[in-house]
């Protein structure tokens, strides 16, 4: 994921959700009403006209995010750009529903009176009668005090053919009204080999391999050299070559044989990208540390994995019965290799299509790993992709992993409703536990150790470093439930400890810590530049309290829009709540 790309979202989750932490302010006389307009003359197909979004009557518009719906069928969407000064998300789009996010930046006043939010572009695709939405806004203030509100605007649109006399243009829509939502996909249009219609095809059919029946592949070092010389880069630079394996009747696994100079490329910027009918996977070239490729031919082998014969726990069973599941191998001359990899993740798609209980709440479908004694171990970045039909997740070692979906929650959430749809989804995930298996302790306060394991976890760098006598602190317990977490974290040098030697991880964290081992975290997943710091800290009045190895770092969040601070305080010595912090890494979670 691109810094570009990744930073305006993170910086939006964090604002957004620093709303969330402090009072809602209450809708007063002459609140505010919303609109849209559509520009462009006359509208027919193949055209593009501009739909303004309007807000009156606001007052202190510091940041907000806004849910819009569309026809996809008559409307095609080209891009939005949102209005006065700060950042803007890049708009998340899934099947007809539209998110965008804009902040401002410092301590500035917001907007107040009429102002016009956001510009969307859209192209006439086909004629007809149709409308686009303005469903939802959340409001937020310069004291980070938010308001939804349920707007429902209806913009119609009357779009001609283009060859036929114009039947009008559109219509305005406006209405008061709030909610959220969000949703991203993947997948690149890179081209495959094979047969007549692309595809790959089996090296002779299906043979039978340790009992199982495995259609067996070859990408040849020829044909290899000429996809990669045709592959287009994704958005981070990287060529991909996709390769297509087709369908072969009862097979129960796909085994593709890749060519030695797969392995010899030495920039780590090329990737293959294999779908089979059971998933798809996407390798590294650079996926073997130097010096230890095995020797022999390499093949990876997708396949379905019995549930029966895993020898599961009672609990692990419970989980993801009734689910798919899923083998990764990796071999050497047909041997299977206990390849692992923390400096080259493998992305991994299994199709799958949800019960409709399960789509009534998506985000708690989830991936596990079954490891060696039958546990199913939480893939924290385990998640269902609506647009692509498929649950995906990364990983750094070849195993069996299962779709589960996870409905978990505890008996002490009635005080935090605010927060409970964010604790449930992150349990189900793994990312966050309680402190017994029915209380979460949403109103106590979060300790160093539970605010670095769900950084890390949220983050996927909790397994980012291997663990040695380096990257332990004096005061970390063995095999507790951060250590792991902690370990990668002084690792990558996002915990270097109160006093170099020891974390203290019962300690209650403040709010300068979290925020320093925030910015830590981002730069070690590529989202944050820390020596990019262009803000000073003048604008806060508590901001001798900010001790001075804290500054730099606050101030690079501040200078990138990611701290705002409230009332013109930046409170560094106060504490966080675990609810509170379980909405933080929700919002990084969702749009990271």
């Amino acid at each position: 994921m691109s810094m570009k790309r990744t930073i305006l979202p993170i910086c939006m989750a964090l604002l957004l959700c620093v709303s969330c932490l402090l009072p809602h302010a209450a809708l007063a006389d002459g609140a505010p009403s919303f609109s849209l307009a559509v520009t462009g003359g006359t509208l027919k197909t193949g055209s593009e006209f501009k739909v303004t979004l309007t807000g009156n009557d606001v007052a202190d518009l510091f940041a907000n995010e806004v849910r819009l719906t569309y026809d996809s069928a008559k409307l095609q969407f080209k891009g939005a750009v949102g209005a006065g000064k700060g950042y803007d998300i890049e708009p998340i789009v899934q099947d007809n529903a539209i998110t965008l996010a804009h902040t401002m930046v410092g301590a500035i006043p917001g907007v107040s009176g009429t102002a016009t939010l956001y510009t969307l572009t859209f192209k006439a695709i086909a004629a007809g009668k149709t409308a686009v939405v303005f469903q939802h806004i959340k409001t937020v203030n310069s004291k980070l005090e938010s308001v939804e509100i349920d707007v429902n605007a209806n913009l119609s649109v009357d779009i001609a053919a283009a060859d036929n006399p114009p039947a009008g243009g559109g219509g305005n829509g406006s209405d008061n009204g709030g909610g959220n939502g969000n949703g991203n996909g993947n997948g690149n249009n890179n081209g495959n080999s094979g047969g007549d219609d692309g595809k790959l095809q089996p090296d002779s059919g299906t043979e039978s391999a340790n009992n199982s029946h495995t259609a067996m592949f070859s990408l040849g070092t020829d044909k290899w050299a000429s996809e990669l010389q045709n592959a287009k880069e994704d958005e981070d630079g990287n060529r991909v070559v996709r390769v297509d394996l087709a369908d072969v009747p009862d097979a129960q696994a796909y085994a593709l044989k890749l060519p030695p100079s797969f392995f010899t490329d030495g920039t780590g910027k090329v990737r293959i990208e294999i779908v089979t009918p059971f998933g798809r996977v996407t390798l590294r070239t650079d996926m073997f540390p130097a010096g230890s490729l095995p020797q022999g031919e390499i093949t990876i082998s997708i396949g379905k994995a019995d549930a029966g014969k895993l020898n599961l726990t009672d609990a692990a069973n419970h989980t993801i019965a009734g689910h798919p599941v899923i083998e990764l191998q990796l071999l050497a001359d047909g041997k299977n290799i206990a390849w692992s990899n923390l400096d080259a993740p493998v992305a991994v798609s299994i199709p799958y299509t949800p019960s409709a209980a399960e789509l009534n709440d998506p985000e708690h479908l989830t991936v596990r790993y079954v490891d060696g004694s039958g546990n199913a171990v939480p893939v924290y970045d385990g998640r269902y992709n609506e647009t692509q039909g498929s649950m995906t997740f990364t990983t750094t070692h070849f195993s069996t992993y299962a779709v589960a979906f996870v409905n978990k929650t505890f008996n002490d959430l009635g005080t935090v409703d605010w927060a409970r749809k964010q604790i449930e989804v992150l349990a189900a995930k793994g990312i966050v536990n309680g402190v017994s298996e029915q209380q979460f302790a949403p109103s106590r306060q979060v300790t160093r150790a539970e605010f670095i394991t769900m950084l890390m976890r949220t983050l996927g760098l909790d397994t980012k470093a291997d663990k040695n006598a380096d990257t332990q602190f004096a005061d970390a317990v063995p095999g507790s439930f951060y250590d792991d977490a902690l370990s990668a974290a002084k690792a990558l040098g996002i915990a270097k400890g109160i006093d170099g030697a020891r974390f203290y991880p019962s300690k209650k964290i403040t709010r300068q810590d979290m925020m320093v081992m925030t910015a830590r975290a981002l730069e070690a997943a590529g989202i944050l530049d820390r020596s990019d710091r262009q803000a000073d800290l003048n604008g806060f009045s508590d901001r001798a309290s900010i001790a001075s190895y804290a500054a730099d770092d606050i101030a690079s969040l501040v200078s990138k829009g990611l701290v705002a601070g409230s009332g013109g305080m930046i409170r560094p010595l106060a504490n966080t709540t675990r609810a509170e912090t379980a909405v933080l890494m929700y919002r990084i979670y969702g749009l990271s």
